[in-house]
């Protein structure tokens, strides 16, 4: 029998609440309710929701605030958000960006801010099918992992990101052969959006790229999860190199590098041994 899903509603409007409340529960959900934001991350510490659908606008903490708080803590940082908004969701992801840049010290690029994961907008008032609809969509994605996880046959699943596209080539060979699922991603946008995907085990990562470098890359991963990075930078960049290990890479390999180093490292850093 599958798990129901439990869904916290953290809104100061009553009547919205118990509307959201009655929709969620037709649909076979477990749900609960905050009206304000230390009450949420209250109910939150005592029973982790699935997903959390937050106003923006709330006495005492508001929606923005929460979310941060949320994604600041590594046992929350996973889970599903639906924010819900009078103003546009493009409002309320540069309201977010501009929020983290704050919490920041202004060190996070703007776009970097607004590329949160598992992260929804609806539009308030709210209607009962998209009210749904999204919270279906984010619950679906919350579960995807786990799906992968037991698909994979535990292989673990290695993310490149790099634009140089003879070494993919030739380090996925390579790792392929040493029984490791592979996934890439040749510039750091992509590279992005296939973490959200692939939900990989260890992510090999180059300095310069188009659209996000590398360290733009390692700074966005190390706000919204702990998979270890292995930085390859070239000659030339290796002063790039005390910059990545501040900001959260494991380690380094200096292009060109032996493959029998990078095997070992993996399989060092994952605990693997070649079936």
């Amino acid at each position: 029998m599958d798990m129901i899903s439990h869904i916290l509603i953290i809104d100061d409007r009553h009547s919205e609440v118990w509307f959201i409340e009655r929709v969620l529960q037709k649909s076979g959900y477990d749900v609960a309710s905050a009206f304000d934001g230390i009450e949420g991350l209250k109910k939150t510490e005592e029973r982790t929701p699935d997903l959390i659908i937050l106003d923006t606008v709330m006495p005492r903490m508001d929606g923005y605030q929460v979310y941060h708080r949320l994604q600041n803590n590594p046992d929350t940082d996973g889970i599903p958000v639906l924010f819900l908004t009078d103003k546009g969701e493009a409002y309320e992801k540069n309201k977010l960006a501009y929020a983290k840049r704050k919490t920041t010290a202004g060190k996070k690029n703007r776009l970097l801010g607004s590329l949160a994961s598992k992260l929804g907008f609806l539009n308030k008032p709210v209607q009962a099918d998209d009210l749904s609809r999204q919270a279906q969509c984010l619950l679906q994605a919350e579960n995807v992992p786990a799906a992968r996880e037991q698909e994979n046959n535990g292989r673990p699943r290695i993310l490149i990101i790099d634009d140089d596209v003879s070494l993919v080539q030739t380090v996925t060979k390579v790792l392929q052969e040493e029984g490791m699922e592979v996934v890439t991603a040749f510039n750091g946008l992509a590279g992005l959006n296939r973490v959200k995907e692939e939900m990989p085990d260890l992510i090999i990562l180059d300095t310069i790229m188009p659209q996000f470098n590398g360290l733009q890359v390692l700074q966005y991963l190390r706000q919204h999860c702990r998979v270890p990075v292995l930085m390859i930078p070239g000659q030339s960049e290796a002063d790039l190199l005390n910059k990545a290990l501040v900001s959260g890479a494991e380690s380094y390999l200096i292009k060109p590098f032996d493959t029998k180093d990078l095997v070992a490292f993996i399989k060092r850093k994952l605990n693997t041994v070649k079936s």
